[in-house]
C-alpha cells in the first residue's frame, strides 16, 4: 500500500532518475531517504516508519550483472551536509542535462549535486542513453520550428502534465533542457 501510494504521488517515476516505473511494482522499490541504518530508533533519530522519509526508486536491477543506479545504488550511503531531497523546490535546477545525455551540477562546484550524481549512479549508462534519446528528439523538434520560443511554455507545461496520473519517463529532464535551451528562469 505504501509504494502504491508513492508512485501515485510520484506519478509513477523514479523520485531519482525519473525513468518511469509500472503500477504493478516490478521495477521499483520503496527507498529510505535518509537510509534506515542511520535513521533508526538504535541511533536516536527515528525515521524507520517515518512515511515522509519514504520515495518510490527504481530498482534493484532484475539483472544482477548490470549496475546499479538510485535508490539500490544508494543504499545505505547518506551525507547529511551534502545532498540534494527530490522534494526541495530548487531541486531540478541544481542539474543539468547534455545532449549527450550525462547530468552535471548546476553549477559546477555545487557539491550537493555531485554526491547525488555519484551516489545514486545517475551517469549509468542505460540512464544517459535514455536521455541522450530523449534530448535528441527534443533538438530535432527545436530545429525544425516546433518548439518555438513562442511555445515553450506550452510545451513544459505539457512535459510538467500527467495522463492518467502518469508522467512520461525523465519528464524532469525534458523541462529542465528546455529552459535551459530556451533561457528560462
Amino acid at each position: 500500500d505504501v509504494r502504491d501510494a508513492l508512485l501515485a504521488e510520484q506519478t509513477y517515476v523514479c523520485c531519482y532518475c525519473g525513468r518511469g516505473l509500472n503500477p504493478d511494482r516490478s521495477d521499483s522499490h520503496t527507498d529510505h531517504f535518509r537510509p534506515q541504518k542511520h535513521y533508526s530508533a538504535k541511533t536516536g533519530n527515528d525515521l524507520t516508519l517515518d512515511y515522509g522519509n519514504f520515495l518510490a526508486s527504481c530498482g534493484p536491477p532484475k539483472v544482477k550483472a548490470m549496475p546499479s543506479t538510485c535508490g539500490d545504488a544508494k543504499g545505505s550511503v547518506f551525507d547529511e551536509a551534502a545532498h540534494v531531497a527530490p522534494w526541495d523546490p530548487g531541486c531540478e535546477r541544481r542539474f543539468f542535462y547534455g545532449l549527450a545525455g550525462e547530468v552535471t551540477a548546476d553549477p559546477a562546484g555545487d557539491a550537493g549535486a555531485e554526491k547525488m550524481i555519484e551516489m545514486l549512479n545517475l551517469n549509468d549508462a542505460s540512464l544517459v542513453d535514455d536521455r541522450a534519446k530523449l534530448l535528441a528528439g527534443l533538438e530535432t523538434l527545436i530545429d525544425s520550428g516546433e518548439i518555438a520560443a513562442d511555445a515553450v511554455d506550452e510545451e513544459i507545461d505539457r512535459w510538467r502534465s500527467s495522463d492518467n496520473g502518469r508522467r512520461k519517463s525523465f519528464s524532469h529532464v525534458a523541462v529542465r533542457y528546455l529552459e535551459v535551451e530556451f533561457g528560462l528562469p
